[in-house]
Protein backbone atom coordinates (compact mmCIF):
# COMPACT_ATOMS: atom_id res chain seq x y z
CA UNK A 1 0.00 0.00 0.00
CA UNK A 2 1.45 3.55 -1.17
CA UNK A 3 0.53 7.38 -0.29
CA UNK A 4 -1.38 7.24 -3.70
CA UNK A 5 -4.23 4.89 -2.04
CA UNK A 6 -3.93 6.41 1.41
CA UNK A 7 -7.31 7.44 2.53
CA UNK A 8 -7.12 11.68 3.60
CA UNK A 9 -8.48 12.91 6.64
CA UNK A 10 -8.54 16.14 4.72
CA UNK A 11 -8.80 18.13 1.17
CA UNK A 12 -5.07 18.72 1.21
CA UNK A 13 -2.21 17.11 0.25
CA UNK A 14 -1.04 14.32 2.37
CA UNK A 15 1.34 15.30 5.23
CA UNK A 16 1.17 19.19 4.44
CA UNK A 17 1.08 21.65 6.76
CA UNK A 18 -2.05 22.94 5.47
CA UNK A 19 -3.41 18.79 6.65
CA UNK A 20 -1.19 19.52 9.71
CA UNK A 21 -3.40 22.40 10.55
CA UNK A 22 -6.70 20.93 9.57
CA UNK A 23 -6.63 18.49 11.84
CA UNK A 24 -4.87 20.01 14.52
CA UNK A 25 -7.31 23.12 14.51
CA UNK A 26 -9.79 21.82 16.62
CA UNK A 27 -8.10 19.73 18.32
CA UNK A 28 -6.79 22.93 19.64
CA UNK A 29 -9.90 23.98 20.44
CA UNK A 30 -10.74 20.95 21.85
CA UNK A 31 -7.84 20.63 24.30
CA UNK A 32 -8.93 23.18 26.16
CA UNK A 33 -11.25 20.89 27.67
CA UNK A 34 -8.72 19.73 30.24
CA UNK A 35 -6.12 22.44 29.86
CA UNK A 36 -8.63 25.40 29.63
CA UNK A 37 -11.37 24.49 32.58
CA UNK A 38 -8.00 24.78 35.00
CA UNK A 39 -6.62 27.75 33.78
CA UNK A 40 -10.61 29.45 33.83
CA UNK A 41 -10.32 28.05 37.38
CA UNK A 42 -7.16 29.65 38.59
CA UNK A 43 -7.91 32.62 37.16
CA UNK A 44 -11.75 33.27 38.72
CA UNK A 45 -9.77 31.53 41.87
CA UNK A 46 -6.72 34.31 42.03
CA UNK A 47 -9.61 37.51 42.10
CA UNK A 48 -11.37 35.11 44.43
CA UNK A 49 -8.35 34.90 47.02
CA UNK A 50 -4.74 33.78 46.01
CA UNK A 51 -4.48 31.44 48.58
CA UNK A 52 -7.00 29.74 46.96
CA UNK A 53 -5.75 29.87 43.43
CA UNK A 54 -2.38 28.66 45.11
CA UNK A 55 -4.59 25.24 47.01
CA UNK A 56 -6.00 24.18 43.62
CA UNK A 57 -2.32 24.15 41.72
CA UNK A 58 -0.77 22.47 45.04
CA UNK A 59 -3.76 19.92 44.55
CA UNK A 60 -4.58 19.79 41.04
CA UNK A 61 -1.05 18.75 40.28
CA UNK A 62 -1.29 15.66 42.61
CA UNK A 63 -4.55 14.67 41.14
CA UNK A 64 -3.05 14.96 37.21
CA UNK A 65 -0.33 13.20 38.40
CA UNK A 66 -2.44 9.93 38.57
CA UNK A 67 -5.04 10.96 36.09
CA UNK A 68 -2.15 11.54 33.32
CA UNK A 69 -1.06 8.15 34.31
CA UNK A 70 -3.63 6.41 33.07
CA UNK A 71 -4.32 9.02 30.57
CA UNK A 72 -1.06 8.54 29.14
CA UNK A 73 -2.31 5.13 28.05
CA UNK A 74 -6.14 5.15 26.92
CA UNK A 75 -5.35 8.32 24.27
CA UNK A 76 -3.03 5.43 22.62
CA UNK A 77 -6.82 4.29 21.21
CA UNK A 78 -6.02 7.58 18.66
CA UNK A 79 -2.68 5.25 17.62
CA UNK A 80 -4.44 2.06 16.86
CA UNK A 81 -7.64 3.66 15.40
CA UNK A 82 -5.04 5.24 13.21
CA UNK A 83 -3.18 1.97 11.63
CA UNK A 84 -6.30 0.66 11.51
CA UNK A 85 -8.06 3.17 9.23
CA UNK A 86 -5.17 3.59 7.00
CA UNK A 87 -4.91 -0.03 6.26
CA UNK A 88 -8.83 0.09 5.88
CA UNK A 89 -9.84 -2.02 8.86
CA UNK A 90 -12.41 0.07 9.78
CA UNK A 91 -14.58 -3.15 11.07
CA UNK A 92 -11.51 -2.70 13.79
CA UNK A 93 -11.85 0.65 14.58
CA UNK A 94 -14.09 0.47 17.49
CA UNK A 95 -12.33 -2.25 19.57
CA UNK A 96 -9.26 -0.63 21.31
CA UNK A 97 -11.95 1.92 21.85
CA UNK A 98 -13.94 -0.65 23.97
CA UNK A 99 -11.03 -1.92 25.90
CA UNK A 100 -9.42 1.60 26.68
CA UNK A 101 -13.40 2.17 28.37
CA UNK A 102 -13.14 -1.06 30.53
CA UNK A 103 -9.13 -0.36 31.36
CA UNK A 104 -10.52 2.89 32.40
CA UNK A 105 -13.62 1.08 35.23
CA UNK A 106 -11.07 -0.97 36.37
CA UNK A 107 -9.06 2.03 37.56
CA UNK A 108 -11.53 2.92 40.00
CA UNK A 109 -10.25 0.23 42.05
CA UNK A 110 -6.66 2.50 42.01
CA UNK A 111 -8.52 6.28 42.29
CA UNK A 112 -11.24 5.66 45.26
CA UNK A 113 -9.04 4.62 47.57
CA UNK A 114 -6.15 7.02 46.77
CA UNK A 115 -8.36 9.88 46.91
CA UNK A 116 -10.20 8.50 49.88
CA UNK A 117 -6.52 7.50 52.06
CA UNK A 118 -3.54 9.39 50.49
CA UNK A 119 -4.62 13.09 50.23
CA UNK A 120 -3.25 14.08 53.67
CA UNK A 121 0.16 12.71 52.93
CA UNK A 122 -0.19 14.28 49.17
CA UNK A 123 -0.90 17.56 49.43
CA UNK A 124 1.22 20.02 51.56
CA UNK A 125 0.09 20.91 54.61
CA UNK A 126 -0.30 24.11 54.03
CA UNK A 127 -3.35 23.84 51.35
CA UNK A 128 -5.10 20.47 53.70
CA UNK A 129 -8.40 22.48 54.67
CA UNK A 130 -9.69 23.21 50.69
CA UNK A 131 -7.08 21.32 48.99
CA UNK A 132 -8.25 17.43 50.35
CA UNK A 133 -11.57 18.32 49.52
CA UNK A 134 -10.69 19.61 45.91
CA UNK A 135 -8.12 16.32 45.29
CA UNK A 136 -10.60 13.89 46.18
CA UNK A 137 -13.34 15.12 44.55
CA UNK A 138 -10.48 14.80 41.48
CA UNK A 139 -9.94 11.28 42.34
CA UNK A 140 -13.20 10.00 42.76
CA UNK A 141 -14.41 10.92 39.16
CA UNK A 142 -11.18 10.77 37.62
CA UNK A 143 -12.36 7.79 35.44
CA UNK A 144 -14.91 8.90 33.96
CA UNK A 145 -12.98 12.33 32.48
CA UNK A 146 -10.29 9.40 31.06
CA UNK A 147 -12.55 7.98 28.97
CA UNK A 148 -12.19 11.35 26.91
CA UNK A 149 -8.97 10.80 25.48
CA UNK A 150 -10.21 7.16 24.80
CA UNK A 151 -13.27 8.28 22.92
CA UNK A 152 -11.90 11.00 21.04
CA UNK A 153 -9.03 9.31 19.57
CA UNK A 154 -11.56 7.50 17.91
CA UNK A 155 -13.11 10.41 15.60
CA UNK A 156 -9.44 11.99 16.25
CA UNK A 157 -7.56 8.90 13.83
CA UNK A 158 -10.38 9.21 11.23
CA UNK A 159 -9.48 13.18 11.11
CA UNK A 160 -13.29 13.79 13.05
CA UNK A 161 -11.96 16.58 14.79
CA UNK A 162 -14.48 18.71 14.49
CA UNK A 163 -16.62 16.47 16.78
CA UNK A 164 -14.54 16.50 19.20
CA UNK A 165 -13.85 20.49 19.37
CA UNK A 166 -17.80 20.72 19.97
CA UNK A 167 -17.93 18.57 22.58
CA UNK A 168 -14.99 20.48 24.23
CA UNK A 169 -16.19 24.02 23.62
CA UNK A 170 -19.50 23.47 24.88
CA UNK A 171 -18.43 21.66 28.21
CA UNK A 172 -15.84 25.19 28.75
CA UNK A 173 -18.54 27.08 28.25
CA UNK A 174 -20.48 25.43 30.61
CA UNK A 175 -17.17 25.35 33.44
CA UNK A 176 -17.32 28.81 32.45
CA UNK A 177 -20.69 29.76 33.97
CA UNK A 178 -20.49 27.47 36.68
CA UNK A 179 -17.10 28.92 38.08
CA UNK A 180 -18.59 32.08 38.54
CA UNK A 181 -21.52 30.81 39.83
CA UNK A 182 -20.31 28.15 42.16
CA UNK A 183 -16.93 29.91 43.36
CA UNK A 184 -18.63 33.38 44.29
CA UNK A 185 -21.63 32.48 44.97
CA UNK A 186 -25.51 33.54 43.42
CA UNK A 187 -27.59 34.49 46.46
CA UNK A 188 -30.60 35.57 44.41
CA UNK A 189 -30.66 31.75 43.20
CA UNK A 190 -29.98 30.35 46.55
CA UNK A 191 -26.55 29.11 45.65
CA UNK A 192 -24.00 29.65 48.42
CA UNK A 193 -19.98 30.92 47.93
CA UNK A 194 -18.07 28.02 47.57
CA UNK A 195 -14.78 28.93 46.50
CA UNK A 196 -12.36 25.66 45.95
CA UNK A 197 -14.86 23.38 46.54
CA UNK A 198 -17.30 25.37 43.78
CA UNK A 199 -14.69 25.20 41.32
CA UNK A 200 -13.98 21.04 41.24
CA UNK A 201 -17.67 21.14 41.01
CA UNK A 202 -17.76 22.87 38.09
CA UNK A 203 -14.81 21.00 36.61
CA UNK A 204 -16.18 17.80 37.30
CA UNK A 205 -20.05 19.06 35.76
CA UNK A 206 -18.37 20.16 32.51
CA UNK A 207 -16.10 16.95 32.14
CA UNK A 208 -19.14 14.63 32.37
CA UNK A 209 -21.10 16.41 29.27
CA UNK A 210 -17.68 16.17 27.19
CA UNK A 211 -18.34 12.75 28.06
CA UNK A 212 -21.83 12.77 27.87
CA UNK A 213 -21.69 14.02 23.90
CA UNK A 214 -18.85 11.96 22.80
CA UNK A 215 -20.14 8.79 23.89
CA UNK A 216 -23.66 10.01 22.43
CA UNK A 217 -21.85 10.38 19.06
CA UNK A 218 -19.70 7.09 19.36
CA UNK A 219 -22.91 5.06 19.37
CA UNK A 220 -25.04 6.72 16.98
CA UNK A 221 -26.45 4.33 14.76
CA UNK A 222 -24.42 5.62 11.96
CA UNK A 223 -21.61 4.54 13.91
CA UNK A 224 -22.77 1.52 15.17
CA UNK A 225 -23.55 -0.17 11.46
CA UNK A 226 -20.39 1.55 9.75
CA UNK A 227 -17.65 0.55 12.86
CA UNK A 228 -19.58 -1.75 15.18
CA UNK A 229 -19.37 0.03 18.15
CA UNK A 230 -22.52 -1.00 19.62
CA UNK A 231 -20.73 -4.04 20.13
CA UNK A 232 -18.89 -4.18 23.11
CA UNK A 233 -15.98 -6.81 23.75
CA UNK A 234 -13.39 -7.53 25.78
CA UNK A 235 -9.79 -8.53 23.83
CA UNK A 236 -6.99 -8.98 26.98
CA UNK A 237 -4.78 -9.32 23.80
CA UNK A 238 -6.11 -5.76 22.63
CA UNK A 239 -5.42 -4.29 25.44
CA UNK A 240 -1.95 -6.04 25.92
CA UNK A 241 -0.82 -4.21 23.10
CA UNK A 242 -2.31 -1.01 24.17
CA UNK A 243 0.01 -1.11 27.51
CA UNK A 244 3.05 -1.80 25.72
CA UNK A 245 2.57 1.41 23.64
CA UNK A 246 0.94 3.31 26.53
CA UNK A 247 2.74 2.61 29.67
CA UNK A 248 5.99 4.18 29.06
CA UNK A 249 4.29 7.24 27.94
CA UNK A 250 2.30 7.20 31.05
CA UNK A 251 5.53 6.19 32.92
CA UNK A 252 6.79 9.41 31.15
CA UNK A 253 4.36 12.03 31.31
CA UNK A 254 3.34 11.17 35.21
CA UNK A 255 7.29 11.45 36.13
CA UNK A 256 7.16 14.48 34.81
CA UNK A 257 4.29 15.97 36.39
CA UNK A 258 5.86 14.26 39.59
CA UNK A 259 8.71 16.46 38.84
CA UNK A 260 6.41 19.64 38.86
CA UNK A 261 4.95 18.45 42.29
CA UNK A 262 7.98 18.34 43.84
CA UNK A 263 8.82 21.79 42.68
CA UNK A 264 5.88 23.11 44.35
CA UNK A 265 6.96 21.17 47.37
CA UNK A 266 9.98 22.40 47.92
CA UNK A 267 9.01 26.02 46.89
CA UNK A 268 6.05 26.21 49.58
CA UNK A 269 9.33 26.36 52.25
CA UNK A 270 10.27 29.48 50.05
CA UNK A 271 7.60 32.05 50.22
CA UNK A 272 4.84 33.08 48.43
CA UNK A 273 6.39 34.84 45.73
CA UNK A 274 8.28 31.67 44.91
CA UNK A 275 4.92 29.51 44.70
CA UNK A 276 3.20 32.54 43.07
CA UNK A 277 5.95 32.61 40.13
CA UNK A 278 5.63 28.70 39.99
CA UNK A 279 1.90 28.57 39.91
CA UNK A 280 0.69 31.42 37.35
CA UNK A 281 3.75 30.35 35.03
CA UNK A 282 2.09 27.00 34.99
CA UNK A 283 -1.11 28.54 34.99
CA UNK A 284 -0.13 30.10 31.79
CA UNK A 285 1.94 27.01 29.88
CA UNK A 286 -1.65 25.30 30.74
CA UNK A 287 -3.07 27.82 29.01
CA UNK A 288 -0.69 27.56 25.81
CA UNK A 289 -0.51 23.66 26.17
CA UNK A 290 -3.88 23.54 24.65
CA UNK A 291 -1.96 24.40 21.08
CA UNK A 292 0.57 21.88 22.00
CA UNK A 293 -1.36 19.15 22.50
CA UNK A 294 -3.90 19.89 19.34
CA UNK A 295 -0.25 20.07 16.83
CA UNK A 296 1.20 16.72 18.76
CA UNK A 297 -2.39 14.78 18.30
CA UNK A 298 -2.97 15.77 14.87
CA UNK A 299 0.79 14.88 13.84
CA UNK A 300 -0.38 11.38 15.78
CA UNK A 301 -3.17 10.66 13.81
CA UNK A 302 -1.45 11.66 10.44
CA UNK A 303 1.45 9.59 10.83
CA UNK A 304 -0.66 6.58 12.35
CA UNK A 305 -2.71 6.48 9.29
CA UNK A 306 0.60 6.83 7.04
CA UNK A 307 1.84 3.76 9.00
CA UNK A 308 -1.24 2.17 8.56
CA UNK A 309 -0.81 2.26 4.83
CA UNK A 310 2.91 1.89 4.73
CA UNK A 311 3.59 5.12 3.20
CA UNK A 312 6.58 5.16 5.33
CA UNK A 313 8.68 8.24 3.36
CA UNK A 314 5.76 10.81 4.52
CA UNK A 315 6.55 10.71 7.82
CA UNK A 316 9.56 13.63 7.99
CA UNK A 317 7.39 15.56 5.99
CA UNK A 318 4.68 15.54 8.39
CA UNK A 319 7.27 16.07 11.42
CA UNK A 320 8.33 19.32 9.61
CA UNK A 321 4.95 20.26 8.77
CA UNK A 322 3.54 20.00 12.61
CA UNK A 323 6.75 21.96 13.76
CA UNK A 324 6.32 24.52 11.09
CA UNK A 325 2.26 24.82 11.93
CA UNK A 326 3.81 25.33 15.54
CA UNK A 327 6.17 27.88 15.02
CA UNK A 328 3.25 30.18 13.33
CA UNK A 329 1.62 29.66 17.06
CA UNK A 330 4.61 30.28 18.98
CA UNK A 331 4.96 33.94 16.67
CA UNK A 332 1.33 34.54 17.81
CA UNK A 333 1.94 33.47 21.54
CA UNK A 334 4.97 36.21 21.69
CA UNK A 335 2.43 39.42 21.50
CA UNK A 336 1.10 38.48 24.80
CA UNK A 337 4.17 37.15 26.61
CA UNK A 338 6.91 38.96 25.07
CA UNK A 339 5.74 42.21 23.99
CA UNK A 340 2.45 43.02 26.05
CA UNK A 341 3.92 41.58 29.40
CA UNK A 342 2.24 44.32 31.75
CA UNK A 343 -1.35 43.71 30.09
CA UNK A 344 -1.17 39.97 30.25
CA UNK A 345 -0.06 39.96 34.13
CA UNK A 346 -2.86 42.24 34.72
CA UNK A 347 -5.71 39.77 33.84
CA UNK A 348 -4.27 37.08 35.77
CA UNK A 349 -3.14 38.84 38.67
CA UNK A 350 -4.45 41.64 40.84
CA UNK A 351 -1.52 43.14 42.33
CA UNK A 352 -3.24 45.60 44.21
CA UNK A 353 -5.15 42.62 46.43
CA UNK A 354 -1.69 40.48 46.22
CA UNK A 355 -0.18 40.89 49.97
CA UNK A 356 3.34 39.97 48.32
CA UNK A 357 6.61 41.74 47.73
CA UNK A 358 6.86 44.85 45.67
CA UNK A 359 9.08 42.96 42.93
CA UNK A 360 6.58 40.25 42.39
CA UNK A 361 5.46 41.99 39.33
CA UNK A 362 9.20 42.29 37.55
CA UNK A 363 9.80 38.29 38.65
CA UNK A 364 6.57 37.34 36.88
CA UNK A 365 7.55 39.60 33.51
CA UNK A 366 11.01 38.03 33.23
CA UNK A 367 9.23 34.17 33.51
CA UNK A 368 6.54 35.24 30.95
CA UNK A 369 9.38 35.56 28.73
CA UNK A 370 10.98 32.45 29.73
CA UNK A 371 7.57 30.44 29.47
CA UNK A 372 7.48 31.96 25.92
CA UNK A 373 11.17 30.18 25.40
CA UNK A 374 9.70 27.01 27.15
CA UNK A 375 6.94 26.70 24.98
CA UNK A 376 8.65 27.02 21.91
CA UNK A 377 10.80 24.15 22.37
CA UNK A 378 8.37 22.23 24.37
CA UNK A 379 6.52 22.04 21.55
CA UNK A 380 8.78 20.59 18.75
CA UNK A 381 10.02 17.72 21.42
CA UNK A 382 6.32 17.12 21.64
CA UNK A 383 5.93 17.09 17.89
CA UNK A 384 8.95 14.22 17.91
CA UNK A 385 7.35 12.39 20.61
CA UNK A 386 4.30 11.97 18.38
CA UNK A 387 6.30 10.39 15.71
CA UNK A 388 7.79 7.99 18.46
CA UNK A 389 4.67 7.11 20.26
CA UNK A 390 3.27 6.28 16.38
CA UNK A 391 5.79 4.41 15.80
CA UNK A 392 5.58 2.28 18.86
CA UNK A 393 8.74 3.03 20.22
CA UNK A 394 7.55 4.52 23.32
CA UNK A 395 10.24 2.44 25.60
CA UNK A 396 13.74 4.03 24.49
CA UNK A 397 11.57 7.54 24.54
CA UNK A 398 10.77 7.03 28.00
CA UNK A 399 14.48 6.21 29.12
CA UNK A 400 15.57 9.43 27.62
CA UNK A 401 13.07 11.55 29.39
CA UNK A 402 13.21 10.01 33.20
CA UNK A 403 17.05 10.94 33.74
CA UNK A 404 16.59 14.60 32.11
CA UNK A 405 12.92 15.21 34.22
CA UNK A 406 15.16 14.90 37.45
CA UNK A 407 18.92 15.83 36.69
CA UNK A 408 17.90 19.41 34.90
CA UNK A 409 14.79 20.22 36.89
CA UNK A 410 14.77 18.86 40.58
CA UNK A 411 18.61 19.33 41.16
CA UNK A 412 19.24 22.67 39.93
CA UNK A 413 16.58 24.02 41.66
CA UNK A 414 17.22 22.66 45.05
CA UNK A 415 20.98 23.96 44.37
CA UNK A 416 20.01 27.47 42.39
CA UNK A 417 17.06 28.36 44.02
CA UNK A 418 16.75 26.70 47.39
CA UNK A 419 20.24 26.87 48.39
CA UNK A 420 21.90 29.84 46.91
CA UNK A 421 18.42 31.59 47.52
CA UNK A 422 18.09 32.46 43.72
CA UNK A 423 15.38 35.00 42.54
CA UNK A 424 11.87 32.95 41.82
CA UNK A 425 12.10 33.69 37.81
CA UNK A 426 14.79 31.31 38.00
CA UNK A 427 12.26 28.04 38.40
CA UNK A 428 11.05 28.87 34.42
CA UNK A 429 14.51 28.97 33.27
CA UNK A 430 15.84 25.94 35.16
CA UNK A 431 12.42 24.48 33.22
CA UNK A 432 13.70 26.01 29.98
CA UNK A 433 17.15 24.46 30.08
CA UNK A 434 15.81 20.85 30.68
CA UNK A 435 13.30 21.10 27.44
CA UNK A 436 15.84 22.19 25.75
CA UNK A 437 18.77 19.30 26.57
CA UNK A 438 15.58 16.91 25.95
CA UNK A 439 14.30 18.43 22.18
CA UNK A 440 18.49 17.75 21.45
CA UNK A 441 18.23 14.40 22.85
CA UNK A 442 14.92 13.76 20.74
CA UNK A 443 16.34 15.21 17.76
CA UNK A 444 19.14 12.87 17.59
CA UNK A 445 17.80 10.15 18.08
CA UNK A 446 15.50 10.61 15.51
CA UNK A 447 18.43 11.63 13.12
CA UNK A 448 19.92 8.68 13.82
CA UNK A 449 16.64 6.34 12.71
CA UNK A 450 16.43 3.48 15.34
CA UNK A 451 12.89 4.30 15.54
CA UNK A 452 12.54 3.06 11.92
CA UNK A 453 13.16 0.37 13.15
CA UNK A 454 10.04 -0.66 14.13
CA UNK A 455 8.39 0.02 11.12
CA UNK A 456 7.44 -3.21 10.28
CA UNK A 457 4.51 -5.61 9.91
CA UNK A 458 6.16 -8.08 12.06
CA UNK A 459 6.53 -6.52 14.75
CA UNK A 460 2.63 -6.98 16.76
CA UNK A 461 3.31 -3.95 19.17
CA UNK A 462 3.38 -1.45 15.99
CA UNK A 463 0.74 -2.83 13.41
CA UNK A 464 -2.19 -5.27 15.13
CA UNK A 465 -3.58 -7.47 12.34
CA UNK A 466 -7.54 -8.82 12.40
CA UNK A 467 -6.21 -11.77 13.80
CA UNK A 468 -5.23 -9.68 16.91
CA UNK A 469 -8.41 -8.66 17.89
CA UNK A 470 -10.70 -11.39 16.41
CA UNK A 471 -10.56 -14.80 17.42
Amino acid sequence: MTASVLKPLSPYPVASIREAAFVSLPLMLASISGGLMYFIDRIVLAHYSLTAMNTVAAAGIVAWLFQYAIIGITSVSEVFVGRHNGAKRYHLLAEPIWQMIWFCAASTLLFIPMGQFAAPYLIPELYHEDGIPFFRLLMFTAPLFMTIPALAGFFIAQGKTRMVMYAAVLSNVLNIVLDFMLIFGVPALMIPEMGVHGAAIATVIAQSLNVAILFWCFLSAEMREKYGTGNVVWRPEVIKECLRVGVPTSVSHTLELLALSVQLHLLAHMGDDYVTVMTIGHTVYILLSFFTEGIQKGGMAIISNLIGAQAYKLISKCLLATMRLHLCIVCLAAIPLVIFPEQTLSLLVDFGEVPASPHLKEYLRYALILIWCYFLIDGLVWALWSVFTAAGDTIAAMFMNIPCIWLCTIVPIQYFVIEQQGSPHLIWLINLFYTTVLFGIYLLYYCCGRWRTHLSEENPILLLEDHSFAK
